[in-house]
């Protein structure tokens, strides 16, 4: 079975700043006219990917359970990626793709979330 996944545009991040993203794992029923979330429980990987496009075989960035992610509440689908200012330093802006794949026992690896990493210049320092 294939989740229905919403695309979601993460905020603006600039080069050099760190970031936590507050996550929510979500399939659309009919059509998004409700949406079901999915439980994290029994999540043994929880793995955040960036890559410069969706057909690209690099990781930009890459983090996984208990190395900057981190199920917030499993019954409720809540989870939160940290992106540590050096990752987003050593990257050229634009943006990214994003995807989160979790993996469970008795299920194939599957992807939650899906979207866009926005990843803009950063002039001298990053904003506050």
């Amino acid at each position: 079975m294939s989740l229905n996944l919403p695309s979601q545009r993460l905020c603006d991040v600039y080069q050099g700043e760190g970031r936590t993203y507050a996550m929510e794992a979500v399939e659309i029923v009919d059509g998004a006219i409700t949406k079901k979330v999915y439980d994290l429980t029994g999540t043994t990987e929880l793995t955040f990917t960036v890559r410069l496009t969706a057909s690209a075989t690099a990781n930009a960035i890459q983090k996984t359970l208990g190395s900057g992610v981190t199920i917030t509440y499993a019954l409720g689908g809540l989870f939160e990626v940290v992106v540590d200012p050096a990752e987003t330093a050593a990257l050229t802006a634009g943006d990214y793709v994003f995807d989160v794949a979790l993996t469970k026992p008795g299920l194939t690896r599957r992807v939650i979330a899906i979207g866009v990493f926005p990843l803009k210049d950063g002039v001298t320092d990053p904003p506050p």
